[in-house]
């Protein structure tokens, strides 16, 4: 959807938040089945446990310290400061603003926005969920580092379709 030219912006962008609601109640409903299931087996409350822990995820605090989302934020993505990340991440920023650079001198910098907003806008997901999951994303960074996967799987999109439709 977010490449088909024929759509208009707005109904890309109420396309993607469609598909971040139904991922979440997905997401939602395969814990609740799990809680569910548990709770049946073992004859006991699974969901106030599952409650309270969803508090403690969600929550902004690690030991009794608080926490802020710059640290949580900052712990996941020092895990990809290695220098092939590095370099890769200057070469296609530099890109993108040579693109953008010239298509502002071709008149084009509005369809270029009009086609790198939906983009941008996935590549913020993962910064969505660590803001909503700190205490999480903070504990298990070596995980939820990968998140930042649709960062970069974004900004390659538009590193190689933008330029390409717009025969920049």
């Amino acid at each position: 959807m977010a490449v088909n030219e024929n759509i208009t912006i707005y109904v890309k962008l109420k396309g993607i938040f469609k598909a971040v609601i139904f991922w979440g109640l997905g997401y939602g409903g395969m814990w609740s089945g799990k809680w569910l299931i548990a709770s049946l087996l073992l004859k006991s409350n699974m969901f106030a446990d599952a409650f309270s822990n969803i508090l403690f995820r969600t929550s902004m605090e690690k030991d009794g310290d608080k926490l802020n989302w710059g640290l949580v934020i900052w712990r996941n993505v020092r895990v990809l400061l290695k220098w092939p990340f590095i370099i890769l991440g200057i070469i296609i920023l530099l890109f993108v603003l040579l693109c953008l650079i010239k298509s502002g001198l071709n008149g084009k910098s509005k369809e270029v926005m009009k086609r790198i907003i939906p983009y941008f806008i996935i590549s913020l997901i993962p910064f969505a969920w660590y803001f909503f999951m700190g205490n999480h994303s903070y504990e298990h960074y070596w995980f939820t580092f990968r998140e930042l996967g649709i960062t970069c799987f974004s900004a390659l999109i538009c590193l190689f379709y933008v330029p390409q439709k717009l025969k920049l």
